[in-house]
């Protein structure tokens, strides 16, 4: 489900209670949110300055935010209780993508932490990760070479991680046996995607 970012039609706004919409890490395209400009955002706000709805995925139960976390910070620093919001439709997966997008969009430029988080965030899905480095790097906002050296990154980190836990040797035959063998132990880790996780350990033994 992909928008037409530059668009200014709207799905259907409605004013939402900021305790409806939930604030979850895995959507959130950023490493964090950033304080000066919550500040900044919320003393226009008490000025009268009016602001571009924020935007909502919903699946019938769940209302994700996807766009303007800072607006949304911003109106809870000012003590308001509702926001205006702009309604999709679509699941946690609709709402990760549409974040990533429209995130390369924004006025506040990602930072490079930002776009490593974005890129192994989809090289670490099973779906995703099957997806070319352009394409992934189309989403993310950055280029293909980022995401070729992220994927062999993630290989090397999930190596080293498996030798450490197992103190043994480092040759590279070993890999996949090791991986296959301690795959319970690295899913006990519980480490999520966005690190390195036990989704792609699951790629690198199938």
């Amino acid at each position: 489900m992909k928008r037409d970012l530059s668009s200014n039609g709207f799905q259907d706004l409605e004013i939402i209670r900021l305790s409806l919409i939930t604030l979850d890490e895995e959507v959130q395209p950023r490493c964090q949110v950033h304080s000066h400009v919550v500040e900044e955002y919320a003393e226009a706000m008490c000025q009268g300055d009016k602001f571009p709805p924020v935007i909502v995925f919903y699946n019938g139960s769940k209302r994700w935010l996807v766009d303007g976390f800072h607006r949304f910070h911003a109106k809870k620093a000012i003590g308001e209780l509702e926001i205006l919001a702009d309604v999709w439709q679509g699941n946690q997966q609709d709402a990760v993508l549409y974040a990533m997008e429209a995130s390369t969009e924004s006025e506040l430029k990602l930072t490079q932490a930002d776009l490593d988080r974005n890129v192994f965030k989809l090289i670490g899905h099973p779906v995703w990760q099957k997806w070319s480095d352009e394409e992934i790097a189309i989403h993310c906002g950055t280029h293909a070479n980022h995401v070729h050296m992220s994927r062999e990154q993630r290989v090397t980190d999930l190596y080293n991680m498996v030798v450490a836990m197992n103190k043994i040797g480092k040759p590279q035959s070993n890999v996949k046996p090791l991986v296959a063998k301690n795959f319970d132990l690295v899913s006990a880790l519980n480490m999520d995607s966005t690190t390195f996780g036990p989704l792609y350990c699951r790629r690198l033994v199938t």
